[in-house]
């Protein structure tokens, strides 16, 4: 494709323009992208696939100081995908600067975000989410602004995984477990597997820390007691899971490409129309899911790197 018609589809596409044929040209393009190491050392694919798809704020923040803001330019066009503001902050008397990813979901929209370490995060809709670009060798440090996440952890027995809220901080070293954030500093912890300890914030201290297991839900809320119950679950995090009724296969591709950060080739036309229901977590591993998805509707697949034909 030339770069004429590349900038302009981009246009159109940024501007919620582009007929269907046109998105999935799009699409394409961004996962060609994704194969090509010296686009995965610059950008974060999926970032930019998400900001092509929900216009989402995707920033980059360093604390204090300097600003510089600067556009991205994306293969070889000089078409600007989204600005970029940059901070600087020093500590000590060693100066150094920290990159922070800051993402806006918006009404309505879902995004994955996979983490330098390969911990998946899962955030849904008008969440607000901060991560770095890299994390350093103690810790591995996130903020959930806002809204509700669910969190996939990579397991590093030398690096805590914590996330901090305004109402409480949640230290593990490898599991999957949900929280959501209210708007006077409550939050809820919902643990699915491993294990994981809460710290209640107060006064921008930590007060004490509670375990959790398995099935269990911790509540913190300002100016009354921790609250931990069992719960189901499955329950708590239902909007973590994707569902499908009676859908074409070629409809349900579509989804898992956006879903799970993959790419999926129909290479028989015959496949397209297989109608099928069911329903998968986001904490799924791809491959079990094209495993599942083949073995459901009788179809075979094969796997080259990050991309799977299915025939």
């Amino acid at each position: 494709m030339d770069k004429r018609r590349l900038a302009l589809l981009l246009k159109k596409y940024l501007n919620n323009k582009a007929s269907d044929e046109e998105k999935n040209i799009i699409d394409d393009w961004i996962g060609q992208k994704q194969n090509e190491d010296n686009h995965k050392q610059k950008l974060d694919p999926i970032a930019i696939r998400e900001k092509l798809k929900t216009k989402i704020d995707q920033k980059i923040i360093r604390n204090k100081y300097r600003r510089i803001n600067l556009t991205l330019v994306v293969g070889f066009i000089f078409v600007t995908l989204f600005t970029l503001s940059i901070k600087y902050y020093y500590g000590g008397v060693n100066a150094y600067k920290q990159e922070n990813y800051l993402i806006n979901v918006p009404k309505g929209k879902k995004i994955r975000v996979k983490l330098i370490d390969g911990s998946v995060v899962w955030l849904n809709a008008e969440s607000r989410f901060e991560y770095p670009k890299t994390f350093n060798k103690e810790k591995r440090a996130v903020n959930l602004l806002g809204g509700e996440a669910f969190f996939d952890i990579a397991t590093d027995k030398t690096r805590p995984f914590i996330v901090e809220t305004n109402a409480s901080q949640t230290q593990v070293l490898g599991t999957t477990f949900n929280i959501k954030t209210g708007k006077s500093d409550k939050a809820v912890i919902t643990l699915v597997n491993g294990a994981v300890r809460v710290s209640r914030k107060k006064a921008d201290a930590m007060q004490g820390s509670i375990d959790l297991k398995p099935n269990e839900q911790l509540v913190l809320e300002r100016n009354r007691l921790p609250l931990k119950k069992k719960v189901n679950t499955s329950q708590i995090i239902g909007w973590n899971r994707i569902y499908f009724d009676n859908q074409s296969l070629e409809e349900a591709i579509k989804v898992l490409i956006k879903a799970y950060g993959v790419q999926v080739v129909l290479k028989e036309e015959s496949i397209r129309n297989i109608k099928f229901s069911a329903s998968f977590s986001l904490a799924d591993k791809p491959a079990d899911v094209i495993y599942e998805l083949a073995k459901a509707n009788n179809i075979r697949y094969k796997w080259e790197n990050e991309k799977v034909t299915l025939y």
